[in-house]
């Protein structure tokens, strides 16, 4: 009789074990699923990881076409990817970084076809080369950052992920045409408004 008292005891001691570990294994099972679903969440502004940059570039240049706007906005190919350049002036009032209204249509637009893609986006914010000097923008480098970190805010607020979005103002030190004529050495106001810019690029690697 006492071996059959043993016997019972360890088999309820075994099934106490076996309800324990099938306890801690649904425990287990629940956060898998919470830390998938947060990984879900955290990059659920990627659609169709499989869209290469050519189909980016194509995208673009569509929806330039579609908002009337190829002959401002220019989209190109680059080593690093697709870059979009926007005139400062179309974004931006003089010597400020507020995004203005005419802009966000453009910017929501461009946020659709950043939640499509894996792609992280480099912001790039360039000025020409007169001095700002100002309480809030002591300098280009200032503006050209806060209008590069502006685009990045509205960005975050159509709920593209922070973490594959970045920032950077670049002052003046990458014109893309002379701000100074270098056949008449006269200033080309002209050439200037074309340097004052946002490239949105979307970045290859």
């Amino acid at each position: 009789d006492e071996w059959l008292t043993s016997y019972s005891d360890l088999m309820t001691l075994l099934m106490t074990f076996f309800v324990l570990l099938a306890s801690i294994s649904s425990i287990d099972a629940s956060k898998f699923e919470q830390v998938a679903n947060s990984m879900s969440n955290a990059v659920g502004d990627v659609d169709t990881p499989q869209k290469s940059l050519e189909e980016v570039y194509k995208d673009v240049n569509t929806m330039l076409t579609e908002e009337n706007l190829s002959a401002e906005v220019k989209a190109e190919k680059t080593p690093q990817g697709v870059a979009i350049s926007v005139p400062g002036a179309y974004l931006f009032q003089s010597g400020s970084a507020d995004i203005s209204p005419q802009a966000q249509p453009l910017i929501k637009r461009i946020a659709e076809i950043i939640r499509s893609v894996p792609y992280n986006v480099a912001i790039e914010g360039h000025t020409d080369d007169v001095p700002i000097q100002t309480r809030e923008f002591p300098s280009n480098w200032e503006l050209s950052a806060a209008r590069a970190s502006g685009i990045v805010r509205f960005l975050i607020d159509q709920g593209i992920y922070s973490r594959r979005l970045r920032a950077v103002g670049f002052s003046d030190t990458q014109p893309i045409v002379p701000n100074i004529d270098p056949m008449t050495g006269v200033i080309s106001p002209e050439n200037r408004a074309r340097n004052r810019r946002v490239v949105i690029r979307f970045l290859a690697f």
